[in-house]
């Protein structure tokens, strides 16, 4: 995490998955620079398919 805005500053990133935790405050700057970017990102999910690729998050919290 301490240097994902490193790497979306340096790296083509299409997109980033987070957790569904509260997020500190270099989770909060990562997201102003996504947005900045119009780097797409998710949070909250239970699946996310992304190509041939299934992915299941199964302690996602959403139901708490």
């Amino acid at each position: 995490m301490g240097e994902s805005i490193n790497l979306v500053n340096n790296f083509k990133i299409r997109e980033v998955i987070f957790n569904n935790n509260e997020y500190n405050e270099l989770e909060q700057k990562l997201i102003e620079e996504l947005e900045k970017k119009k780097i797409r990102y998710h949070r909250k999910i239970n699946n996310l398919k992304i190509g041939n690729y299934d992915f299941k998050f199964l302690n996602n919290n959403i139901y708490r």
